[in-house]
């Protein structure tokens, strides 16, 4: 089909300030948020959290409930005793409860989300009635003590519990569930280079307000204001022995596209 030179050009001349207006949206946008983040408290970083994992609804899929376990994710039963209680932080809709209810472990859930807590209980009760979903926050839930033989943070779970402070309490009510020769079980993201712009502008802004939450290295939030904590080996066993906890194991691999490393823990 033939058309006029001027209608090209004026078709390429919208075509290229469309594009560059919506670079420079982008742009704002991401300062818009690092201000956010940068005034923003830890109770409104965890709050953000919560709502911005409720509004993605992923969670409400059967297909994906039933899914089974990831491939990277079957290294969650090497070494579990067979038939085990497993605690599962992090349940989501109930798709590893399933999973390893599947495989014949006794799983309980906690999660953050009522109405993720609420498919997962709903789910669980449909193939092991004898297990349980509880709603908490892992920082603050306490589990029955020696009860678990293994505590497993969800895909990229513990990464996602804002502050260093609060991850540390989430492992120590983790390895005080645990049971003898118990074990604590983690997927994580792997901090790769240097942070984004956006979040060193995020410290900036904090810095000049002088609030007292900044984002650590590491630290980073999403444009659903969800955040997330990328980590070196280093700084997982730091963290690990405050809550009187060791890494027993530490693998690099890939999840979901991304590079990321599966870890054990083990009572010191």
């Amino acid at each position: 089909m033939w058309y006029h030179p001027d209608v090209l050009a004026w078709r390429r001349w919208l075509s290229a300030a469309l594009c560059g207006a919506a670079r420079l949206s982008l742009t704002v946008h991401r300062a818009l948020l690092a201000c956010a983040v940068g005034v923003s408290d830890l109770e409104t970083i965890v709050r953000g959290s919560r709502e911005g994992w409720e509004r993605t609804r992923d969670f409400e899929s059967d297909a994906v409930a039933h899914g089974g376990f990831m491939e990277f994710e079957e290294a969650y039963l090497k070494g579990l005793p067979a038939a085990g209680r497993v605690l599962l932080v992090g349940c989501g809709g109930g798709r590893e409860l399933l999973a390893f209810a599947a495989k014949g472990f006794r799983a309980d859930g906690l999660e953050l989300s009522a109405r993720a807590a609420e498919l997962a209980a709903r789910r669980l009760r449909e193939v092991r009635p004898d297990g349980a979903v509880h709603l908490g926050d892992a920082a603050e839930y306490e589990p029955p003590a020696g009860a678990y033989d293994a505590v497993v943070f969800s895909w990229f779970v513990y990464g996602g519990i804002p502050g260093r402070a609060r991850r540390v309490r989430a492992l120590r009510n983790a390895g005080a569930a645990l049971a003898p020769r118990g074990r604590i079980l983690a997927t994580l993201g792997l901090r790769e280079g240097g942070g984004a712009a956006a979040d060193d502008l995020a410290r900036w802004i904090a810095r000049l307000t002088r609030n007292p939450f900044r984002l650590a290295p590491g630290d980073a939030v999403n444009s659903a204001f969800r955040y997330d904590h990328a980590f070196t080996r280093e700084e997982l066993e730091a963290e690990a022995a405050e809550a009187s906890l060791r890494v027993a194991q530490w693998r690099v691999g890939v999840a979901d596209n991304a590079a990321a490393a599966y870890a054990v823990l083990e009572s010191q």
